[in-house]
């Protein structure tokens, strides 16, 4: 009882940002929705997080995205069903004029800490997390090596992580 209170918590501060990440990435409210219970409902049924590793919210992005770029891979595998999700377009969904204002504010300090990285950082970033790449396509696409895609990659992320925390 006590592990479920602990996810409903972890839900309440932390399922727009997962809706939101699945929504940019998969291009469908619906199947941002089904990948949001997905993320948590697998924070139930085993003991996936450590602490020790960073922090739930990092954990959950990086779960979402995962899982997210799993789906894309499975989607594009059938010619048919990219046909259909071409044509399908992203659902409108309501949100509280507060969850409006604090997603504003969070998607401020994320582009200006994006506008501030250095262009090569921001670049293997955003093929990642925008372009769905590998860390190992990203290096194919710029002709470089993995180990340095890996670097900017870390190096990005944590000084974006800096720009974005709250004061």
């Amino acid at each position: 009882m006590e592990a479920l209170l602990a996810v409903g918590s972890v839900y309440q501060s932390h399922a727009k940002l997962v809706r939101d990440l699945a929504r940019t990435i998969l291009g469908s409210g619906a199947e941002a929705e089904d990948l949001v219970q997905d993320v948590f409902l697998s924070l139930c049924e085993r003991d996936v997080f450590d602490p020790a590793r960073g922090s739930v919210g990092a954990f959950l992005i990086a779960m979402t995205r995962s899982r997210a770029i799993d789906r894309l891979r499975g989607r594009c595998r059938s010619a048919r069903f990219r046909e259909l999700c071409a044509a399908q377009q992203p659902c409108a969904e309501a949100h509280t004029p507060f969850e409006d204002v604090v997603s504003a504010r969070v998607g401020e300090r994320v582009r200006a800490g994006l506008a501030a990285l250095p262009t090569a950082e921001r670049r293997v970033l955003e093929m990642g997390y925008y372009g769905g790449l590998t860390q190992r396509e990203i290096a194919a696409r710029l002709s470089t090596s993995l180990g340095r895609v890996k670097h900017l990659w870390r190096s990005g992320l944590a000084t974006l992580a800096r720009a974005v925390a709250p004061c």
